[in-house]
């Protein structure tokens, strides 16, 4: 529903729902990155994705209220993702989606977290190898090594429980800083 919502305000005619939701001609899909795309899709995505993702930058840059709005998206930072939904969407292109990838911030146990029993940790380091990892957005290392911490950044002070973060795809140094601590 607040997807949708968020479509009616980008979309070509944000005045009239009943033209929004006549430019889909697919469902919106709730897919984080597009993964595997076939080059004849991708053709017809990108530049509706190029568009939707300037559209909702400027608008995130430009009104603060229309940001917090979509908050829960992390919309700051998720423009091109939310864009490249929209964009397959208006082209036609349905997805099937997958668990192919978990964020590692929502687990409730830490294998490094010391607080926790050890049984809960080891459990946790099971659930971790079971699991394939093909997107990473932070990194830590446990608290008590303390070569990490000449990597530390101040970003992410509510993750802290996990470690010392040391990297995280949304610094504005991510992709500058060579070498990387991992």
């Amino acid at each position: 529903k607040k997807m949708m919502q968020l479509w009616h305000e980008i979309c070509a005619q944000p005045h009239n729902m009943t033209a929004c939701d006549q430019q889909l001609t697919a469902p919106v899909a709730l897919a984080a990155v597009p993964y595997f795309v076939h080059r004849d899709d991708l053709r017809m995505i990108a530049p509706r994705w190029k568009k939707s993702i300037i559209e909702l930058h400027q608008r995130v840059r430009t009104d603060k209220a229309f940001e917090k709005r979509y908050d829960n998206f992390q919309i700051s930072w998720c423009v091109e993702m939310l864009a490249y939904n929209f964009a397959a969407a208006e082209a036609g292109v349905q997805h099937t989606l997958h668990e192919f990838q978990r964020r590692d911030v929502e687990m409730q146990l830490y294998p490094y977290d010391m607080r926790a029993k050890p049984e809960k940790r080891t459990q946790h380091l099971q659930l971790m190898n079971d699991m394939y990892m093909i997107h990473m957005g932070r990194a830590w290392f446990p608290h008590e090594y303390t070569p990490g911490k000449q990597w530390e950044h101040t970003e992410g002070q509510q993750f802290s429980n996990m470690g010392t973060q040391v990297w995280c795809k949304c610094n504005f140094t991510a992709a500058s800083i060579i070498p990387w601590p991992l």
